[in-house]
C-alpha cells in the first residue's frame, strides 16, 4: 500500500470483531484469501503468521490476540489494517441487479450486412410491431416497475417513428438507451432526440476506414465518428462498442486497436464517454468460432483492454465492490422483445427460444415469467455456484453460455438446479483479480 492510500484510524484494543457468517480460506500463490462468502468481501494475508493472527481475532479481542500471538507485531498490525480498510465486519450489501430492464429490437431492417451480425439484420421482418404496440409495451413495462429500456435493431434509424417512440419512453420516466451503427444520423435528428436519451452505444469495428470496411462496409467509419462527436456535444453519454474481426491479421494488428481506443479516450477526456472492446463474439451471418478460437479471441481482446486502459480495466470491479456490491445474476430474465413481438429472457435472442409473444400473451403473464426466470437463474439456485465461495463475486457468469437448462428448458417446469462446468482456471482468474485489486478497495 502506498502512502497516498494510507488513512489514520484509531482502533480500540478491546475490540472483538464480529466476523461475517461463512468464511472460506483459499491458499493461492503463497497468499491466503480470506473470503466472507455472503457479503462478497475479502482480505489478503501475506503469510501464515498473519493467518494465525486472523484466527485469533475470530475468538479474541485485539488485546488478547496480541498477548497470545507468537509472531511479529508487524504481521498482527497488517491483519488489523486489512480488516478495518476492507470494512470486513460490515454485512450491508448492494445488489447489482436491482433495476428492471428491457431490450427492444425495433426492427430487423439495416443498411449494413455485417458478417458477424448475430441478428442476421438486413431485411425488416414481416408484421413488425407498430408504433402503438411499442408504446403500449412501454407503458405496461413502466406500470410493472420497469426502469430502463434499450432500443436496438437492425438499425433503429430505419424506423421513421424512432423519435416518437423514444420521446414517449422518456415521458413515462424510463431511462432510454440507443444502440446504433451511427451512420444514418443527421444533425437535426441528433439534436431532436438527445434530450430524451440517457446513453448511446455506437458500433465501430475497425481502427481505420479500411479495416472497419471489412465488417461495416466502405465509407461508414467517418460517419460513425462524426455521430459520436455530435451526441457528445449534445451532452449524451456515449459508448463505442468495438468487436474486432477475427482473422490472422488481428493477432499482429491488435496494438492498432489500442492506439484507436486511447485516441478516442484522450479526445473525449472529461466527457461521459467510454470505449468497450467486446470479448464475447457470438455466431453470426458469416462467423462461427470453435472453442479454441473463442479462447484465442478473448485473450487478444484482454490484451487490448489491458494495454488501452492499464489498471483502469479493473475500475468497474473496484468501484462495484467499494459499494459493497454482490453479483447474484447477469441480466437473464430481463425481457428482450424481437421486432415481431416474440419475447426472450436474454438480449442474445438467436441463442435462446421465445417464451411468449407480445400479441398473444398478457403483460401479467410476461412479467410473471420474467420474474420466475430471474429467480431460477439466481446464483443461489445454480450448481455448483450456490456452494462456491465466489458466488457473489463471480455471479455465475453468462446464463445463456453456461446454463443450457435455462435456455433450452421450460422455465415453468424446471425442477432441477441448472448446472454448469466450472474449473480451477476460471476460479483462479478471480483469485488473481481479488489479490490485484485488494489495496485499491481500501475505504
Amino acid at each position: 500500500m502506498n502512502t497516498k492510500e494510507r488513512k489514520e484510524k484509531e482502533v480500540d484494543l478491546n475490540k472483538v470483531y464480529q466476523m461475517p457468517g461463512e468464511i472460506e480460506v483459499i491458499h493461492h500463490k503463497k497468499k491466503n484469501l480470506v473470503i466472507a462468502v455472503e457479503t462478497g468481501n475479502w482480505i489478503v494475508l501475506e503469510n501464515e503468521n498473519q493467518f494465525n493472527f486472523f484466527n485469533l481475532l475470530r475468538v479474541k479481542s485485539i488485546k488478547d490476540a496480541l498477548t497470545a500471538f507468537k509472531g511479529e507485531f508487524f504481521d498482527a498490525q497488517y491483519v488489523v489494517i486489512q480488516l478495518e480498510a476492507r470494512d470486513f465486519e460490515n454485512t450491508k450489501t448492494f445488489l447489482k441487479n436491482q433495476t428492471t430492464g428491457m431490450h427492444v429490437y425495433l426492427t430487423n431492417s439495416c443498411n449494413m450486412r455485417c458478417p458477424h451480425c448475430y441478428m442476421y439484420a438486413g431485411i425488416a421482418k414481416e408484421n413488425e410491431l407498430t408504433t402503438e404496440e411499442v408504446c403500449d409495451l412501454l407503458r405496461n413495462f413502466k406500470r410493472h416497475n420497469g426502469d430502463i429500456v434499450t432500443f436496438s435493431g437492425g438499425e433503429i434509424c430505419t424506423r421513421s417513428d424512432l423519435f416518437e417512440i423514444v420521446k414517449y419512453s422518456s415521458s413515462l420516466g424510463l431511462s432510454s438507451e440507443l444502440l446504433t451503427n451511427g451512420t444514418l444520423w443527421s444533425d437535426e435528428k441528433i439534436k431532436a432526440i438527445a434530450p430524451y436519451v440517457s446513453r448511446v452505444q455506437i458500433s465501430i469495428d475497425g481502427y481505420s476506414e479500411s479495416v472497419n470496411a471489412k465488417v461495416r462496409g466502405k465509407g461508414n467509419f467517418a460517419k460513425a465518428l462524426d455521430t459520436i462527436d455530435k451526441f457528445i456535444q449534445c451532452g449524451v453519454r456515449v459508448e463505442v462498442g468495438v468487436t474486432p474481426w477475427f482473422d490472422n491479421e488481428l493477432k499482429n494488428d491488435y496494438p492498432k486497436y489500442v492506439e484507436f481506443g486511447k485516441g478516442l479516450l484522450q479526445k473525449y477526456k472529461g466527457y461521459p464517454f467510454i470505449v468497450k472492446f467486446n470479448g464475447e463474439i457470438l455466431e453470426g451471418r458469416d462467423l462461427k468460432l470453435n472453442l479454441t478460437q473463442q479462447e484465442e479471441y478473448k485473450s487478444i481482446i484482454s490484451q487490448i483492454n489491458l494495454q488501452c486502459y492499464g489498471d483502469v480495466a479493473d475500475v468497474p470491479f473496484i468501484e462495484f465492490h467499494k459499494m459493497k456490491g454482490i453479483e447474484n445474476n447477469c441480466d437473464f430474465g430481463n425481457i428482450s422483445v424481437n421486432s415481431d413481438g416474440d419475447l426472450f429472457f436474454c438480449a442474445a435472442i438467436p441463442t435462446t427460444i421465445p417464451f411468449a409473444n407480445l400479441r398473444k400473451d398478457s403483460i401479467e403473464k410476461i412479467m410473471r415469467l420474467s420474474n420466475l426466470a430471474k429467480q431460477l437463474s439466481d446464483v443461489n439456485n445454480l450448481f455448483p455456484c450456490k456452494g462456491c465461495e465466489l458466488k457473489y463475486i463471480c455471479g455465475g457468469d453468462c446464463r445463456v453460455i453456461y446454463f443450457k437448462d435455462l435456455v433450452d428448458g421450460d422455465i415453468e417446469n424446471l425442477t432441477m438446479s441448472p448446472k454448469r462446468k466450472c474449473d480451477k482456471r476460471i476460479k483462479e482468474q478471480f483469485y488473481d483479480l481479488m489479490i490485484r485489486t485488494n489495496h485499491k478497495l481500501f475505504v
